[in-house]
């Protein structure tokens, strides 16, 4: 049995939800959503902040940013 965690086969995807809101995902290799934000936020910085907090490893993760507009 292989224990071992690939992170870079994740990927996290950054976008707005229909409000306006800031929001992340994390999806699996298979597709199935892992981990996700579970609040919308106002400002970007803030949701990318989360998304690091909650996802230590995110650097190794496939990381794609659909939010649109300039970052804060």
């Amino acid at each position: 049995m292989n224990t071992e965690f690939d992170p870079g086969a994740h990927t996290i995807t950054l976008y707005r939800d229909r409000r306006g809101e800031y929001r992340w995902r994390r999806r699996a290799a298979n597709g199935r959503v892992i981990s996700d934000s579970a609040e919308g936020y106002k400002r970007r910085a803030d949701n990318e902040h989360g998304m690091k907090i909650a996802n230590v490893d995110w650097m190794a993760c496939d990381v794609r940013d659909l939010s649109g507009g300039p970052h804060e």
